[in-house]
């Protein structure tokens, strides 16, 4: 690194980090981001000690979990809207309005946080600050992910 940050008074990304933020954002290693960047390992664990890039990795890391959260929610407002329509519905088989029924009994009167039994450890990303709740909507697509990749 040779300089410190402050002697240079770095406060945006190089196109190179910026470059190296956007392959570990999209699940890289550091050192598969290294490559990306075409810059050596070693570089890129110094930027990670710079202020500037930890906090483009960790707004970027934000904006990722927000979105997954948006999502959730979206997908979970309308798991309801399906649940409360087959159960209203009088053309709906008995067994299936029942269903329904309890299902969504059980998600208003025991609602249980989902929680990671382990901490999820994907490549470039470390997961040890986040939430519970982070957790619970950001594990399930990480693993997705991944069986998908080994499915291709």
């Amino acid at each position: 690194m040779g300089k410190s940050e402050a002697q240079f008074g770095q406060r945006e990304l190089t196109p190179a980090q910026a470059k190296f933020v956007s392959a570990l954002l999209s699940g890289l290693s550091i050192k598969q981001a290294a490559k990306s960047a075409n810059v050596t390992e070693r570089t890129s664990h110094n930027w990670m000690k710079l202020a500037h890039v930890k906090q483009a990795v960790d707004e970027g890391t934000a904006a990722i979990v927000g979105a997954a959260r948006l999502r959730a929610e979206v997908f979970s407002a309308q798991a309801v809207s399906v649940l409360a329509t087959l159960m209203l519905d009088t053309s709906t088989p008995p067994q299936v309005r029942v269903t329904a029924a309890r299902t969504l009994a059980a998600r208003v009167l025991e609602p249980s946080p989902v929680q990671a039994t382990e901490t999820p450890v994907a490549q470039g990303i470390d997961y040890s600050a986040w939430s519970a709740e982070d957790l619970g909507i950001i594990y399930p697509l990480i693993l997705k992910y991944e069986q998908e990749k080994k499915q291709a």
